[in-house]
């Protein structure tokens, strides 16, 4: 992949609305804010040259959001010749490989992966994770919206659609989750609940039986 540093404008720097960003604790943010202001870019932001002349953003969201906060107009950049697949392999990969992510991001980002003709073997070695991985993540996007904004948002945890998705239909994994945002439970609290309801509908068929 030919690629080459060069300094440009940042305000000719366009971030796509489809792509995976790292999730920053206030911790973290704090910690990035003063190693730049420190010692400068560590890693340069990853851009590719668009036929407009602009550059599209490939990985280095928050680096460039605070350099344009400090009010710098230009910055040293990797440009990288890259197609459309290509920009969404190296954005998965950047931030797949941190761990900290918006799983709802991550989901809209592996589908557009395999919309653009990607397998899920191809996912599978991309990531580095196993097959049930990858197909639990792609299903996040399959959500109602009110679930993918709670995810997003920190409301519910990846956990919680996991320990709801063992209920046996839409309704009961809804009513569930409902729960979980409304009385505001841990992963544990919503996984003893989903417990005791699989007994529950145990128990209720097996007395419709007799």
């Amino acid at each position: 992949m030919n690629m080459s540093y060069q300094r440009i404008p940042i305000d000719k720097v366009r971030i796509p609305e489809s792509r995976l960003s790292a999730r920053l604790t206030p911790e973290q943010e704090a910690f990035f804010k003063a190693s730049i202001e420190r010692l400068g870019l560590i890693h340069e932001p990853v851009v590719r040259r668009m036929p407009d002349g602009t550059y599209e953003l490939i990985a280095g969201a928050h680096r460039l959001k605070e350099l344009m906060d400090k009010g710098e107009r230009e910055t040293l950049v990797k440009v990288i010749e890259a197609d459309d697949r290509s920009a969404v392999e190296i954005n998965l990969i950047e931030n797949v490989a941190r761990g900290e992510y918006d799983p709802v991001q991550l989901s809209d980002q592996m589908n557009r992966y395999i919309e653009m003709g990607a397998t899920i073997e191809d996912l599978i070695k991309l990531t580095g994770h196993t097959r049930e991985w990858v197909q639990f993540y792609l299903a996040l996007s399959k959500l109602p919206p009110v679930y993918r904004k709670a995810i997003s948002e920190g409301t519910l945890r990846v956990g919680h659609i996991e320990e709801a998705s063992r209920l046996p239909s839409p309704d009961e994994v809804a009513y569930a989750l409902d729960l979980a945002i409304d009385l505001k439970w841990p992963v544990k609290t919503l996984s003893f609940f989903v417990d005791r309801r699989l007994h529950d509908l145990k128990v209720a068929k097996a007395l419709e039986g007799r």
